[in-house]
């Protein structure tokens, strides 16, 4: 398919870290370049390399425009390492479909085995995507930042990882992951129900939030349909 893939290289927690001080800090595009260029330079020393991943920090926080990157620059410093991974999942799967499609293939194997491959994870990928080497290293990167975020960990069999879970309990953060997921999907609307069980959200476990609770985001609506409540993001 003709969908641009643009997740070219893995991404690291820090590197996301440094690119919210950028934006915090009021930085623009070409002001951020160096500053990224010079963290990311400490772990790649190939200049592809490196440009590589500038360009998939700039499409996220430069690029795209983003509702959970502006609504978070004010939040960003008091939230924990722990409390970051929701919001950078969401600012992943809500920019990059293959990375959304990954995850949620992932997710899915992983209802009915304790260990997922690589290899099981992209056949459905390849049968969206095509059985392109773009789509296969894409897999690839997706895995490794899966890795980096230690939501996956390795089996010592290869390309074999376990899954991890984490607890969200933040309304705020439920909201981020609320909006990716409407946006991965592509639908007009989905219920709380379909939202929060989204496979493509197989390492959070959303509690004491409701949908109730969700309500409040001014980037998503919660409207009645026949018997249902069902919840789309605001025009």
């Amino acid at each position: 398919m003709a969908e641009y893939v643009g997740f070219i290289t893995n991404i690291k927690p820090e590197w996301m870290d440094l690119a919210y001080q950028c934006r915090i800090n009021g930085m623009s595009k070409e002001e951020a370049k160096p500053v990224i260029e010079e963290k990311v330079a400490l772990t790649y020393k190939a200049k592809e390399n490196i440009l590589k991943t500038r360009r998939v920090l700039e499409t996220i926080f430069y690029d795209t425009p983003s509702w959970i990157v502006e609504d978070s620059l004010g939040v960003f410093r008091s939230l924990t390492d722990e409390e970051k991974l929701p919001l950078y999942w969401a600012l992943l799967i809500g920019t990059f479909p293959i990375f959304y499609d990954t995850c949620r293939s992932v997710g899915t194997i992983a209802e009915y085995r304790d260990v997922v491959t690589i290899t099981q994870a992209r056949q459905p990928v390849y049968e969206k995507w095509g059985a392109r080497n773009i789509i296969h290293q894409a897999v690839k990167k997706v895995f490794q930042t899966m890795k980096d975020f230690g939501v996956v960990v390795a089996t010592g069999k290869p390309g074999a990882v376990s899954l991890t879970k984490h607890q969200v309990s933040q309304t705020r953060l439920v909201n981020y992951l609320a909006v990716a997921v409407l946006s991965g999907t592509g639908s007009s609307y989905l219920t709380w129900e379909s939202i929060i069980g989204n496979r493509a959200l197989f390492p959070f476990e959303v509690s004491h939030v409701t949908q109730a609770d969700i309500a409040s985001c001014n980037s998503i609506c919660l409207e009645r349909m026949g018997d249902d409540v069902v919840i789309r993001l605001s025009q």
